[in-house]
């Protein structure tokens, strides 16, 4: 019997996550330039010219994980713009992180994979994506805080320092959990953001 329409992009879409999920954890294990187009799709388990149906160069797939990158920097904008209690918003922030920690590994392969592409000293397009990723997050953050500050239930001090640090801590976590993988243990979101709400 022949598949559908929506059963052969089904199947497709399948295919791509299990390249770009490959390709997430590699990039963070090994870096960009250690990776090759034979290891992502050895690790995805399809056939090289299968990879090649769908990225071209390892770089492509870099390419679309820094787009999905910036795309969440966009959802995490409209969350702070939309909501009127900046703590709500924190710890919504800070539930997520915790849970996907304790979920697995692939919030820590997404952000220890991103500072890697610095590591691998290129000067292309990407990396400016992904400065502008970290970037982003920074004054988002910063503007969440700079909100919460204004309303008095967070606690004073230099709002960019404070969402750098916060930053710090996320990318500190991440590579710890990588490190020792199962004798991580998952922190609080207390403990995350207990230096920024009173």
């Amino acid at each position: 019997m022949a598949r559908t329409k929506e059963q052969n992009e089904r199947m497709r879409e399948k295919t791509r996550e299990k390249i770009i999920y490959a390709a997430i954890a590699l990039f963070a294990e090994k870096g960009l330039v250690a990776t090759s187009v034979q290891d992502i799709a050895k690790r995805a388990g399809v056939s090289v010219g299968l990879m090649y149906h769908y990225y071209k160069t390892k770089d492509d797939v870099f390419h679309e994980l820094v787009k999905q990158a910036l795309e969440s920097i966009d959802e995490l904008k409209k969350m702070i713009d939309n909501h009127e209690c900046p703590c709500t918003i924190l710890n919504l922030i800070a539930d997520d992180i915790v849970k996907d920690l304790e979920s697995g590994y692939e919030l820590s392969q997404w952000i220890m994979m991103l500072p890697q592409y610095f590591m691998a000293n290129d000067k292309t397009n990407c990396n400016h994506g992904v400065l502008d990723f970290h970037k982003r997050f920074i004054c988002e953050i910063s503007n969440l805080i700079k909100k919460g500050q204004s309303s008095g239930k967070f606690k004073d001090g230099d709002p960019d320092k404070m969402a750098y640090l916060f930053m710090s801590i996320i990318i500190g976590v991440c590579s710890l959990q990588l490190s020792v993988k199962e004798d991580f243990k998952v922190p609080t979101k207390e403990m995350l953001i207990g230096y920024i709400i009173k």
